[in-house]
């Protein structure tokens, strides 16, 4: 992988994370990776609840 094609992911994770929901995130990521926003954190199942609390009651 080199810089550029490491560049272009980074800015695309930052828009991502600007942009409302979590559609975006669907091209950044595979489909089977759980993902973990602590080290100590259960985390969460790539399709399941969203990465920013979608889905969970307030």
């Amino acid at each position: 992988m080199d810089r550029k094609r490491v560049d272009g992911w980074i800015a695309a994770y930052e828009q991502a994370w600007r942009t409302p929901g979590t559609d975006p995130l669907v091209t950044l990521f595979t489909a089977d990776a759980s993902y973990r926003n602590a080290g100590q954190c259960s985390g969460l199942q790539a399709g399941g609840e969203g990465p920013r609390g979608e889905g969970r009651e307030a």
